[in-house]
């Protein structure tokens, strides 16, 4: 269980209700990774969401040659295991995240999550409209990696 003010620094989290917090911070954990260690493995079951509140990521997926390739860097206010809500019932990350740094992140087994979503819908709309904003964010990041004068950024 994490502390429910703690929440708040968690963009998908910010405009929950105190009580939407209090239900996420007794199920959520805090969870640390040394440089070098994975926190996900690509195609094992996704049964987290993770938020880096400390530390950089890399996401690395299998290249056309069978080498890892980086997708993309990411790093503190960042979600991890988007694949562990998203894609019931074939639950499978789609990348290995390897911590570059030593890692702190807020770790929340998405089975309980989504019985609270299941039992809230607002506040399952709510953390699908934030994480669906944070996902598109990375995208666009992905997309244009230097902002220029035509990208609604």
């Amino acid at each position: 269980m994490i502390e429910t003010d703690f929440l708040n620094q968690i963009d998908i989290f910010g405009d929950f209700s105190s009580t939407m917090r209090e239900k996420i911070s007794s199920i959520a954990e805090f969870k640390e990774y040394n440089a070098g260690e994975s926190v996900t493995i690509k195609k094992s079951t996704a049964s987290h969401l993770f938020v880096i509140m400390e530390g950089m990521v890399s996401l690395e997926v299998p290249g056309i040659t069978g080498n890892r390739a980086k997708s993309e860097i990411i790093g503190p206010g960042e979600i991890i295991g988007y694949s562990a809500l998203m894609n019931v019932p074939r639950r499978k990350y789609q990348a290995e995240a390897k911590a570059l740094t030593p890692l702190k992140l807020v770790r929340i087994p998405t089975d309980a999550l989504n019985q609270l979503f299941y039992s809230d819908f607002e506040m399952g709309f709510y953390a699908m409209r934030n994480i669906a904003q944070n996902a598109i964010k990375r995208l666009r990041k992905l997309t244009y990696p230097v902002t220029h004068p035509s990208s609604d950024q």
